[in-house]
This record gives structure tokens, C-alpha cells and sequence, in this order.
């Protein structure tokens, strides 16, 4: 018999790193020069979806197939914050493309919910990423689904695999499977 395994904490707030960015700055003497700035990058995306009747099924609660748009919209969103929107993955010719997905719904949501979405890479590899995420409607506090997708690497004129390049895999920090998120640690598999 299976059961699935869950791991009772409560939730707690991640530490957000500091980054810099590089910005031209000309000084009094007009020499061109750059300054680090520091700007605030989350390790841990939000974002937010409101519910719309037309998300909801023939039961009264969101369909099963709306969790997995909004995983992929907050996906995208949070590669476009970090400056690859998907413009610059086909100029590139390379990108992300999905091999599997892993959904534990908890409770529905319904009509008009005020839902984040929250995601964050938890592993880089060569050729793949793991990106994990956590549905929360913050109203109550619930957790509403966890989940994780793992992602490969392709060229898109061949979809064979290739390595990510160095430029994509910087632009995301990892967070750790050891930090809980939630409740739950996102995406956990049903244990025997």
C-alpha cells in the first residue's frame, strides 16, 4: 500500500540574497566607468493569479488543467524577471522544454481565489533543471497544491539535447531541496 509522506512545520519566511547589477556611471572627470548596485533578486518567484469563472469545471472548482497553466505561466514570468523572456531563447535557438510534471492537489480553489504561485529552481544540471512550486491562497493560509517539473535543455531547430549555457544557468539561483517552503516539501513523491 502506498502512502504519501508529509512533513508538518510551519511555514516560514526564505531570506532573499542580495545580487548586484552592473550600471554605467559617468563621473565628474567624464570617464566612463561601472558601479555595482545592489538590487533585491528573490530566490523564491511570486506570482499572483486571481481565479476567473471560466477556470472552473462542471464540479464547481478549478479544473485539474488550470494548475498546470499557471505552473507554466509563473515559470515563464519568473525566467522573464531574470532576463530570459522567451525572445531570448529563440534567438538563442536553445530553451527549455518540459519532460515531466508532478501535481499533489491538496484542496480546489474556486472562483474569484486570490492564489500565488510560487516557484524556484532547486537543481541545475548540464542539461536539466528542477523547478519546484507551491500554490498558496494567502486569505487563509492554505496550501493548495505543490508541485515540480523537470525541465530539458534543447536546440530547438534539432530538439536534441545540449548543455545550458552559462549565461542561464547564473541567472537563477538555487534553493535548495533541504529548505521547506510550506508545509510540504514541494513536489514530495508517494513513499511505500
Amino acid at each position: 500500500m502506498k502512502c504519501r509522506t508529509t512533513v508538518d512545520q510551519p511555514l516560514r519566511r526564505l531570506e532573499f540574497p542580495l545580487c548586484f547589477k552592473a550600471e554605467p556611471q559617468i563621473p565628474a572627470d567624464g570617464a566612463a566607468g561601472q558601479q555595482l548596485r545592489p538590487l533585491l533578486m528573490p530566490a523564491v518567484f511570486e506570482y499572483p493569479h486571481r481565479v476567473s469563472p471560466d477556470e472552473i469545471d462542471g464540479v464547481g472548482h478549478v479544473n485539474n488543467i488550470e494548475y498546470l497553466r499557471w505552473l507554466q505561466d509563473a515559470a515563464v514570468a519568473h525566467s522573464t524577471a531574470q532576463g530570459w523572456p522567451s525572445e531570448a531563447y529563440h534567438r538563442l535557438g536553445q530553451g527549455w522544454v518540459v519532460r515531466t510534471h508532478f501535481i499533489e492537489y491538496l484542496i480546489p480553489a474556486f472562483a474569484d481565489d486570490e492564489l500565488l504561485i510560487r516557484t524556484w529552481i532547486s537543481d541545475m544540471k548540464r542539461v536539466t533543471s528542477l523547478r519546484r512550486y507551491e500554490i498558496l491562497r494567502p486569505f487563509d493560509g492554505k496550501t493548495l497544491a505543490v508541485a515540480n517539473t523537470n525541465w530539458a535543455f534543447v536546440n530547438f531547430a534539432t530538439l536534441q539535447l545540449c548543455r545550458v549555457p552559462a549565461e542561464i544557468s547564473g541567472a537563477f539561483e538555487i534553493v535548495q531541496d533541504t529548505i521547506l517552503i510550506g508545509r510540504r516539501a514541494a513536489g514530495r513523491q508517494p513513499t511505500e
